[in-house]
């Protein structure tokens, strides 16, 4: 989407979803430093809602919600987790590493598609494949 691209954001999640007879357009963006703020979701919002309306590509009866995602948001990929850089995170596994499932700990490294866990247990190297779900632990 150009005017993401243009808001210098990235692209999280983007859902087109159906509330009675009104399409809703919900966009999920964030941005390395410091998160984005209130207002670069409105104005992200406001072009993305114009495009939309000069392309008629949904129709009269739409809507469009930008907003930035939560905390609680799980981390999915390298750059994910390189915002979270120095936090603290839950991580469950696909498959067991070192014989375990779940991990807790501060990322102290993202890289090659792995993210190094420095755990109770001692540093972990985890590959992002292998996670099934990572979440920032507030």
């Amino acid at each position: 989407m150009p005017s993401i691209v243009r808001a210098g954001v990235d692209l999280v999640e983007l859902t087109l979803k159906r509330q009675g007879r009104t399409q809703v357009v919900e966009v999920l963006v964030d941005k390395d430093a410091g998160g984005i703020t209130i207002g670069e979701c409105s104005a992200i919002n406001r072009e993305i809602f114009r495009q939309c309306d000069e392309a008629r590509i949904l129709g009269e009866d739409f809507q469009v919600a930008v907003s930035s995602p939560g905390l609680d948001r799980p981390l999915r990929s390298a750059k994910d987790f390189s915002r979270k850089m120095g936090q603290s995170i839950r991580v469950h596994l696909r498959a067991p590493v070192k014989e375990r499932l779940e991990y807790s700990g501060t990322i102290e490294v993202v890289k090659d598609n792995r993210v190094v866990v420095d755990t109770p247990q001692g540093l972990m190297e985890l590959a992002i494949d292998n996670i099934q779900k990572a979440v920032q632990e507030i």
